[in-house]
């Protein structure tokens, strides 16, 4: 079985699937190059290359139409029974979809079935166009968890062709799970917009100061909604600020100094920072709110808190930091999370499934 992976974006998500799904299958994978060499994991990428199974391209301005073309002549040689791609809202790598679906069967990666409030709605009403052509050519889509699921269906540019939930695997995952260095750090990681309920933690943590509470607050990302805020973050003690985009090796550091992961959505489809929380041993207090509650198990890998309440979110930050032993047991879980139910072998099996049942499909439609 061969099965070529059109990776536009998510270089670690991409490095991580493609070598899970090499243990039962052929791969290419066909890898947007402007931060494969930045944000994804050295060693499965060059292990990749050494194999002869990594394309490069790039979609920067002045490479964008020779890759284009160095990309789709990977794809013909290589004649899989298959291309899984991520959803991207671009001309181009829809142009590669469409002519893949010439000769193979699409399976569509969809991050977010609807676009996240603010920048993401803009960006994706000026590409519309190009997300309705990657939908229409998609023999099957791929999301992550129930509430993704359901999501799509409702949209009105879903196509009624079927929808497998498959695990968002571990990203950024460190070569050792380590204690924390930092005794009572909450860390809030990515991108740092306007749905990812900045300012609920920023009251949450206003509460807390009046309790006296020494939990200190990271933020390391960047975004429109960090810019606004910044200051107010700034004005208070115990809070440090990075930022900017933080390239792979520097944000397992962040998640390894960190004891527990904030992610304070007002509204979420599914999301990579949990992965990556669980990837690095460190349960997440979340608000219970779209896609996070598939993933986030309170007691387990994590605790749920109600969108939009600094006083259920500061209670629960006070809870999870003040309890050595509850700590330790998300701590455990999340890593055991990774390890298990989101593991990329787990993605793995779910993506060859899908292979093999459309290539029986194809062969019964053959003889009738």
């Amino acid at each position: 079985m061969r099965i070529a992976f059109l990776a536009s974006g998510f270089p670690d998500y991409s490095v991580e699937a493609a070598t899970a799904i090499a243990k039962q299958s052929d791969v290419l994978l066909l890898a947007n190059t402007d931060y494969l060499d930045l944000d994804c994991d050295g060693d499965k990428r060059d292990a990749i290359e050494r194999a002869g199974r990594l394309v490069r391209f790039s979609r920067k301005r002045l490479y964008r139409l020779q890759g284009t073309i160095r990309a789709w002549r990977a794809i013909a040689r290589f004649q899989p029974d298959a291309v899984l791609a991520h959803e991207h809202f671009h001309r181009d790598i829809a142009w590669l979809q469409a002519r893949s679906a010439e000769i193979s069967k699409v399976l569509l990666i969809v991050h977010d079935p609807q676009p996240h409030p603010g920048f993401d709605e803009k960006w994706a009403k000026r590409k519309e166009r190009w997300t309705q052509l990657e939908r229409n050519l998609a023999s099957v889509f791929l999301v992550h968890g129930a509430h993704c699921a359901d999501l799509l269906r409702q949209q009105s540019n879903y196509t009624g062709r079927p929808i497998v939930s498959v695990p968002h695997g571990p990203i950024l995952r460190p070569k050792a799970v380590t204690p924390p260095s930092h005794r009572n750090r909450v860390l809030m990681f990515g991108r740092m917009e306007e749905y990812k309920g900045l300012e609920v933690l920023l009251s949450a943590v206003r509460i807390l100061r009046g309790t006296g509470s020494q939990i200190e607050i990271r933020l390391a990302g960047a975004g429109s909604e960090l810019d606004r805020l910044r200051p107010a973050f700034e004005a208070l003690p115990n809070c440090s600020i990075e930022s900017r985009f933080i390239p792979r090796e520097l944000a397992i550091e962040e998640f390894r100094q960190a004891n527990v992961v904030v992610a304070p959505y007002t509204e979420a489809s599914q999301s990579g920072v949990v992965s990556a929380a669980f990837a690095n041993g460190r349960g997440v207090v979340a608000s219970a709110v779209g896609g996070l509650p598939d993933f986030v198990i309170p007691g387990k890998n994590g605790w749920l808190v109600p969108p939009n309440d600094p006083a259920a979110l500061a209670d629960a930050l006070l809870k999870v930091t003040n309890d050595r032993r509850l700590l330790e047991t998300l701590s455990a879980g999340a890593r055991a999370s990774a390890e298990q139910e989101m593991s990329w072998e787990t993605f793995a099996d779910a993506i060859v499934g899908q292979v093999e049942a459309l290539s029986r499909d194809r062969q019964a439609g053959g003889q009738a």
